[in-house]
């Protein structure tokens, strides 16, 4: 599981992309009958030690103020000596 995470995050560097290739590798592997996770009383009672990877993958739009005619024509009259 963390080798794919790592391949993943080699091949897509943006938050969206990870998040598009995070969520590719979780169905996957969810379809695959092979694949269970734990409980958690499992995991507190098991002498393994796991890797947790956290990836943050929000995203969250760009805020850029909006235009207005006002504002276009006040940036040419400042080109103007």
């Amino acid at each position: 599981m963390v080798d794919i995470l790592r391949k993943a995050s080699e091949l897509w560097d943006y938050e969206s992309s990870a998040y598009k290739a995070v969520k590719w590798v979780e169905d996957t592997l969810v379809k695959h009958p092979n694949f269970a996770l734990p409980g958690r009383k499992a995991l507190m009672k098991s002498d393994i030690n796991y890797e947790i990877v956290l990836i943050d993958a929000t995203e969250s739009p760009i805020e850029k103020p909006k235009k207005n005619k006002n504002s276009i024509i006040q940036e040419r009259r400042k080109g103007i000596h």
